[in-house]
Parts: C-alpha cells; sequence; structure tokens
C-alpha cells in the first residue's frame, strides 16, 4: 500500500513538473507579430518581477519600521526611569545654624559630637506635574489642572461643518442658509439714514 502512494505522488511530481516546463516552453518560444509586441511582454514580465520585489520590500520596510518603534519605547521607558532615579536623588542641605560660642570645660578630653539626623529627602509629586513649553522654547515643569487644557480636534475628529467653512475665510454659506432677503415689517418706526 506504501509503495502505490509513494508512486503516485511520484508521478504526481512528474507531471507537475512536465506541466512547468510546458509552461516555460510557451513562454520562451512565444512568437510575436512585431518586435514590439515581443518587447512589451517582456517588460511586462519585467513589471510582475517588479512588484513582487517593492511588495517584498515593503513588508520588511515595514518589520523595520515596527522594530524601531519597539526600541524607540525602550529608549523612552529607560530615559524615563533614569530621570526618576536621578530625580529622587536630591540631596537636601540642611539649613546653616549659627555656630555656637565654645564653652570652656575643665575636662581636657573632647568628646565627639554626634551629627544632626539628615531630614529625608523630600520629593515632588510629579503626578500633577506637566512639561509647559516656555516662550523662549525650552520645557519647564509646571502644576496644571486638566480644565486649563485647551484640546482641539484635529481634522478628522472635527465636526463636518467646523473645518470645511471655518478655513474658507468667507460668511456666504451662512447667508445662503438665512437667505439673502431680509424683511421688514410695517409696524417698523425705526427709520435708518
Amino acid at each position: 500500500m506504501l509503495k502505490k502512494d509513494a508512486k503516485v505522488k511520484f508521478l504526481e511530481h512528474q507531471l507537475e513538473e512536465r506541466e512547468r516546463e510546458i509552461v516555460s516552453m510557451r513562454d520562451s518560444e512565444k512568437t510575436f507579430v512585431t518586435p514590439e509586441d515581443e518587447r512589451i511582454y517582456r517588460m511586462e514580465q519585467r513589471m510582475k518581477d517588479m512588484d513582487a520585489l517593492v511588495k517584498g520590500l515593503t513588508e520588511e520596510v515595514l518589520d523595520l519600521k515596527t522594530i524601531t518603534m519597539k526600541l524607540y519605547r525602550a529608549f523612552e521607558a529607560r530615559a524615563e526611569a533614569e530621570k526618576a532615579a536621578r530625580a529622587k536623588v536630591v540631596v537636601v542641605e540642611p539649613p546653616a545654624t549659627p555656630a555656637p560660642e565654645p564653652v570652656q570645660r575643665p575636662a581636657p578630653q573632647r568628646q565627639k559630637v554626634a551629627p544632626a539626623p539628615v531630614p529625608a529627602p523630600v520629593e515632588e509629586d510629579d503626578a500633577d506635574m506637566d512639561l509647559i513649553m516656555q516662550s523662549d522654547g525650552t520645557l519647564k515643569r509646571e502644576r496644571r489642572e486638566k480644565s486649563s487644557y485647551i484640546i482641539a480636534p484635529t481634522k478628522y475628529q472635527a465636526p463636518a461643518g467646523l473645518m470645511s467653512e471655518g478655513r474658507k475665510g468667507t460668511r456666504r454659506s451662512s447667508e445662503k442658509k438665512s437667505g439673502g432677503i431680509i424683511y421688514a415689517e410695517d409696524d417698523d418706526d425705526t427709520i435708518t439714514k
């Protein structure tokens, strides 16, 4: 049974090879009426090959782009972690106290005075701080409330009429909506000059 299956697969493989050879022979021995037809045919073949190459290269470039984005995110995360670590290591110097006047003691031996305990460094809460662009172009951390931000919609998020009418700089569309003629009532006592 196995020999028959193997023999059938071998024959199928041989048949496929022969069919491929026939197709390649047809393509190579194709008769063209004019040399221009042959040139056009060859150019079409090259275009098909180039399309396949471009698709492959596009996939490779997209793969490189995703890898680059992952590396960039990892770099940014590492930079943020280092920045946070540097921010935590803040050296706070104790306030300078006036030196006490030396008191004369009769004892000839000096005792070592233990230094005052250093208070723990005060950490600022960075959760409420945001980087704000200053007028000189630098970024500075400032405390801001979420309600003080103005978030403008992008071209795709804005309502349909907002971006198209607002960018034209004319009021023709609003005039058309309200009508071009204003009718006055007969009871109107006001006089315009």
